[in-house]
């Protein structure tokens, strides 16, 4: 597979990014078209027009003509939407997943609004609504960045390795608070009719372990063909930087 050369350190690369902690880190749905499944990811509780867009998010470049604005949601009840996502080569590659980006600046109907909790389960064959009531569902407050970008970190789970050797997420976006309290209660959202959506996501991490005894980066697995993207430009920059990034490319 392709191997991208660089002279600088993988700190100082340009492919490379940086945790909400400052870790180094991939963009993986910017750096390659194939590390997820397209195919096969779930939505619950969406539009089915919803799928073509979620794929244009998530493996940019996959559309001659890029569309803008893309949407996920607005869910259709209870203020809750799932995206399950399975990874390629899940046999020969896992990942070490750190944060994703959230942008939500374009709402796509009245009574919709950003999420401000984010539940994920790491490695599930399929999953429903039920899943995210188990155990060991993970929960995570969506921090506000600005210019609609909003940040889930992972960084808080990595010494119980949740989410070292990940092959597919599942991931319930909502308009409730993360669970508080003895009681794990969820605060709702103010508007009654609160409903979720967003408009673009990214995925962030680095090459895990294949295996208990694994000793190298399997990101060179002979069994896993990952192929570089041709569009290495982040997408989250401010809205100008973006919207920018976006004429240069057709002018290109």
């Amino acid at each position: 597979h392709q191997k991208h050369k660089c002279d600088a350190g993988v700190e100082t690369s340009k492919v490379m990014a940086t945790t909400p902690g400052g870790m180094p880190c991939l963009e993986l749905t910017r750096m390659f078209t194939n590390v997820l499944n397209i195919d096969d990811i779930q939505l619950l509780n969406v539009d089915e027009a919803d799928y073509d867009d979620i794929r244009e998010m998530l493996v940019p470049g996959i559309t001659q003509e890029r569309r803008q604005p893309l949407f996920v949601g607005p869910s259709a009840c209870d203020g809750e939407l799932v995206v399950h996502i399975p990874f390629n080569f899940a046999k020969a590659l896992t990942w070490d997943l750190t944060h994703f980006l959230i942008r939500a600046h374009l709402p796509p109907a009245p009574h919709s609004y950003p999420p401000r909790s984010l539940d994920i389960i790491p490695n599930l064959t399929t999953c429903g609504f039920s899943d995210f009531d188990q155990p060991g569902t993970a929960s995570v407050e969506l921090k506000d960045m600005g210019d609609g970008i909003y940040s889930a970190s992972l960084e808080k789970f990595r010494t119980k390795g949740t989410f070292r050797r990940t092959v597919s997420l599942s991931l319930r976006f909502s308009v409730a608070s993360v669970p508080t309290g003895p009681d794990m209660e969820r605060e709702p959202h103010e508007d009654s009719q609160a409903e979720v959506y967003f408009n673009d996501l990214a995925i962030f991490g680095l090459p895990g372990e294949s295996g208990a005894a694994a000793r190298k980066h399997t990101m060179y697995d002979d069994r896993a063909n990952l192929i570089i993207s041709p569009v290495l430009k982040s997408r989250w920059g401010t809205q100008e930087e973006v919207e920018a990034e976006v004429n240069d490319e057709d002018e290109g």
